[in-house]
């Protein structure tokens, strides 16, 4: 019976199911997307200083973020693979998608609301709660009506959730080109979601009334209908026909898709180790080319691996090779794993692994495979789940348990994080501390939190010598002039060092220049100009060290050596001092 109602299906008309289809795939993704990418707006917005422009609490926003999106999604998304049974999807998926629109409206409304920092914390916090619970309902929602359609839609509405990340990098490399001030873009990112989020509810509410989705969608009411008004007849075919017209329990569906459910685990666990965290550390082997320097990463990390995983995504539809019954499908999931290594070989800076792969062309290559095998396996995963069964009665459950699993692999990575050894973090010293040979530049200021106000002059403890560095790390100011960092022997004044200057150094946004000078007795030498390339860019983080070595102080930008400065003062334990100015703000010092 269900062969014969195959080829009775009507056609889809002018493909529109199809493209409804892909429209809820990308609807469904973009908006946390696009809030993600907000990050350093909100970290901004919950910076808190003290009457005298001091950064006194520190939020740890990214933590809670992480902690209170994964945690919804992964409680209501198991709540889900029960929910459907009782409630409609029809009440599941407009309730999610309102709530969408509702909390990303006053997300956005809120850019341009003063509030105090602890309240706007509290109210981003429950935001992102309520964004993944909803998120969480909605993807195991659509996820199971999708797999009542036939296997391309499947494919179709996973590439709309690839699509979803070519979107958010394209947002990314425009951020960075361009010299939007972080409010406006995070106005920009927060309406472009609720606008994405109409338009997505729109295409649901269209959905059942076009004649090739209604045939789908309302085969499981025939198929109950059926059972009732030829019971009489069905008494008499064999269980195994009568077990197909009923629901199979949670735990029966999952016993049949185990396999698809661990593969498409698998899948997601291997990416997220490596993406984006190892990912973003690899750097362009032509940084003299300031221009590629600046959206490498952007570029050969986010919009390469979002393109190709897409075009994997895309691809189910002509091929699906293994197929499912294939012993080689969990075998080429797991072959996946050898993506790890090889990414970590490549051009990252202090990296523990042996560095093989220099060249840009070799990291892109490995990108492209890396990111084509994620979507095109997955999309398989998702494909092949629902055709396990035997009853599309089945074929939602099936969808929330992928869902389930999907999530539950970003929780499986955070889980093997919790028992890596921990690193030193960079801290900030003060000035009282009991080990009183501990190294570093301390402030003179009775308050800690006074370390990291600008202009700030700090006391380097025992002064300079051989092997010794200084850290400074920071963030640009969204429209900068230019700022300085100089190493002095003395405190000097208010307004200007002390007549030996070890080393001062300029950074000058409006030609993109780093100058040195160095000034003894009161006299300023000559300027040193020459870079490989300008490591600056407004509104981002930098991290500075100062290396003293025996005739020159080495100077790095986020792992990446800038110049040399030979020493013109010879006494370096008399460089005591340690000066920052300009437009930058300085987050920690060591």
């Amino acid at each position: 019976m269900s062969l014969e109602k195959e080829s009775t299906a009507p056609a889809d008309r002018r493909q529109a199911v199809a493209l409804i289809v892909f429209v809820l795939g990308l609807g469904i993704m973009m908006p946390w997307n696009f809030f993600t990418t907000a990050s350093q707006y909100f970290n901004e917005r919950l910076r808190v200083v003290n009457v005298t422009g001091v950064a006194t609490k520190d939020y740890q926003y990214d933590s809670w973020m992480t902690l209170l999106s994964q945690l919804p999604l992964l409680l209501f998304t198991l709540l889900n693979s029960f929910l459907h049974q009782w409630v409609s999807e029809r009440i599941r998926v407009v309730a999610s998608m309102c709530g969408f629109f509702l909390l990303f409206s006053v997300t956005a409304a809120l850019v341009t609301v003063p509030m105090h920092p602890d309240t706007f914390f509290s109210v981003t916090m429950a935001t992102i709660w309520f964004i993944n619970m909803c998120s969480a309902v909605l993807q195991g929602s659509l996820f199971g009506m999708v797999g009542m359609f036939p296997h391309r839609y499947r494919t179709l509405f996973m590439s709309g959730q690839g699509m979803a990340g070519i979107f958010s990098a394209i947002a990314m490399l425009f951020s960075i080109l361009s010299n939007t001030g972080k409010s406006s873009a995070a106005l920009g990112y927060f309406i472009t979601p609720c606008v994405a989020t109409l338009v997505t509810l729109l295409c649901y509410l269209v959905l059942p009334h076009l004649e090739f989705a209604r045939f789908y969608l309302n085969r499981t009411g025939e198929l109950e209908l059926l059972s009732i008004s030829d019971r009489k007849i069905l008494n008499d075919v064999n269980l195994e026909g009568k077990s197909q017209q009923s629901r199979l329990s949670v735990l029966a569906v999952f016993k049949k898709i185990w396999l698809m459910a661990l593969c498409f685990t698998c899948v997601f666990a291997v990416t997220l180790s490596v993406f984006p965290v190892i990912m973003v550390r690899v750097h362009t082997l032509y940084k003299g080319n300031a221009a590629w320097d600046r959206v490498f990463t952007c570029v050969c990390c986010f919009l390469l691996f979002n393109s190709l995983d897409f075009v994997g995504r895309s691809t189910p539809s002509l091929i699906q090779w293994p197929s499912k019954d294939s012993f080689l499908f969990p075998v080429a999931v797991l072959a996946r794993i050898v993506f790890i290594p090889l990414i970590m070989m490549c051009n990252i800076e202090n990296s523990r692994f042996l560095v093989v792969f220099r060249h840009d062309v070799a990291f892109v290559t490995i990108i492209a495979l890396f990111s084509f095998t994620n979507g095109y396996l997955a999309t398989l995963c998702m494909a092949y789940a629902p055709q396990l069964l035997r009853c599309s009665l089945d074929c939602e459950t099936a969808g929330s348990l992928m869902t389930f699993f999907l999530v539950l692999a970003p929780h499986a990575i955070n889980m093997a994080d919790t028992h890596r050894p921990s690193r030193k973090k960079w801290s900030v010293p003060q000035r009282g501390v009991a080990d009183g040979s501990k190294e570093g530049v301390a402030s003179p200021a009775r308050d800690p939190q006074q370390n990291l106000v600008v202009p700030f002059r700090g006391h380097i403890t025992d002064g300079m010598r051989p092997g010794k560095k200084l850290v400074i790390v920071g963030i640009v100011d969204s429209h900068p002039d230019r700022f300085y960092i100089a190493v002095t022997c003395g405190r000097g004044t208010s307004r200007e060092p002390p007549p030996d200057v070890a080393l001062e150094v300029c950074v000058r946004f409006r030609d993109r220049q780093i100058l040195r000078r160095a000034c003894v007795s009161g006299s300023w030498g000559d300027l040193d100009r020459a870079v490989p390339f300008f490591p600056f860019i407004e509104d981002q983080p930098f991290k500075i060290e100062i290396h003293c070595e025996h005739s020159r102080f080495r100077v790095l930008v986020d792992g990446q050596q800038m110049f040399d400065f030979h020493h013109r003062l010879t006494s370096l334990s008399d460089i005591d001092t340690l000066w920052i100015k300009g437009s930058v703000s300085v987050t920690k010092l060591a």
